[in-house]
């Protein structure tokens, strides 16, 4: 099965994923970015005012197969 690997970028920098995960489609690839994001978010919105969260998934070979980005601001 296909390994890919899935880079984050949020308030606190990049983290570049070295260990990947393996997915049978590119539809479970996007899915696992939603889990992702949502994950992130859960963790990291409370207690903020905004937010900006990118996933980017890459193959064994490097290429770039799916983004993911999920933004939050709240105002008052």
């Amino acid at each position: 099965m296909p390994k890919y690997y899935f880079d984050v970028e949020n308030g606190h920098g990049h983290e570049s994923d070295d260990i990947g995960s393996e997915h049978q489609t590119l539809e479970s690839v996007g899915l696992h970015i939603g889990k992702i994001l949502t994950d992130i978010a859960r963790d990291e919105i409370p207690g903020t005012h905004s937010a900006r969260i990118i996933v980017r998934a890459r193959d064994e070979q490097g290429n770039h197969v799916g983004k993911g980005r999920l933004s939050f601001e709240t105002e008052w």
